[in-house]
């Protein structure tokens, strides 16, 4: 075998050696853990209503607040939290775990502070953690006071 082919057989060899090795390791479907219903409801959800922020909806998104909580707060009061101060650029929901009827979502979004007269215009993050609960078969997002 000339030089050249024994170097293109090794080559192959290798390819098809490593190849192999990462379809032994790559995990089968059925072992891949999915996500449980009440967990794709609630990512479900809570991306509806950062998407209603995003697009100002504030009425949408406070559609989505536990019933304890629209009791204590107007939707005028909580609009007042956002609007003329936060613009909501981007949301995604990262993650979601759950435990009978309580999730927690792992959100991540981009949004620029409007500025006040103390403090200027900023664009920055939000990486947290959001409470939901299971109400009569609903999903409700419970925010932190």
């Amino acid at each position: 075998i000339s030089r050249m082919r024994h170097s293109q057989v090794v080559l192959a060899i290798c390819l098809l050696f490593w190849g192999g090795l990462a379809v032994a390791t790559e995990p089968a479907a059925a072992e891949v853990a999915q996500p449980s219903q009440a967990e794709s409801a609630v990512a479900k959800r809570a991306a509806e209503r950062w998407a209603a922020l995003v697009k100002e909806d504030y009425d949408a998104a406070y559609a989505m607040l536990s019933p304890g909580f629209r009791a204590k707060v107007t939707p005028k009061a909580y609009r007042s939290r956002f609007q003329g101060l936060t613009d909501w650029k981007e949301a995604e929901v990262r993650g979601v775990s759950c435990e009978e009827d309580t999730c927690t979502v792992k959100v991540y979004a981009a949004y620029r502070f409007l500025g006040t007269a103390k403090f200027p215009a900023m664009d920055s993050e939000y990486g947290g953690e959001e409470t939901w609960v299971r109400l009569d078969g609903q999903w409700w997002h419970v925010p932190k006071q």
